[in-house]
């Protein structure tokens, strides 16, 4: 399953970079690395092996790493790699969630420096709980707002919800994020 996740991580910097290399960088800000700290609330069927449990956890903080490419004033594309820590409600047991979003962000109000945001895309997600792993396709929808604050720095708060499922009863759920970010620009706008 592990080898799956490497891939598709692959496929999507592959795709990102393919971007980066037939848009012209005059017409967008270019190429930019970031990262940010999100609370994670994650619901659902996240069973840990046992039928009939719902497997709700707590909230957690989590962090992420961004790559993306604007490529446009009113068009970027990220790919999101994250994690977080959170303990099931019922039994405690502490359980790990990664996960990797590849999606597009529109903008609105781009000849403002605040610039709001609607963002929508497809990923992969695991939860590692007692040393079993359950990992699944999914997808997402959030908004956001980034605020330019020069020539290279940009941040955002945003809200995501993520759902996901595999082909086995263990896993299908959601998760509810919120989250600041930071990118730097590495061409300037």
């Amino acid at each position: 399953m592990e080898s799956g996740r490497r891939s598709v991580f692959l496929f999507m910097v592959l795709v990102v970079l393919g971007i980066f290399v037939v848009t012209t960088p005059a017409a967008a800000g270019g190429l930019y690395l970031g990262g940010g700290i999100q609370s994670n609330t994650l619901r659902g069927d996240l069973r840990a092996g046992s039928p009939g449990s719902r497997g709700d956890h707590d909230g957690a903080m989590g962090a992420n790493a961004i790559l993306g490419y604007r490529l446009s004033s009113k068009i970027a594309f990220d790919v999101v790699y994250g994690a977080s820590k959170h303990d099931e409600k019922t039994s405690g047991t502490e359980s790990t969630f990664t996960w990797i979003e590849a999606g597009p962000k529109f903008f609105y109000n781009t000849d403002s420096r605040i610039q709001p945001y609607l963002t929508v895309g497809g990923g992969s997600y695991k939860i590692e709980i007692n040393s079993v792993e359950y990992a699944g396709p999914g997808g997402f929808v959030g908004a956001g707002i980034e605020e330019q604050g020069g020539r290279n720095h940009v941040v955002g708060i945003y809200i995501r919800a993520s759902f996901w499922s595999d082909d086995s009863p263990n896993l299908s759920g959601s998760t509810l994020s919120g989250g600041l970010s930071y990118s730097y620009y590495l061409g300037g706008f």
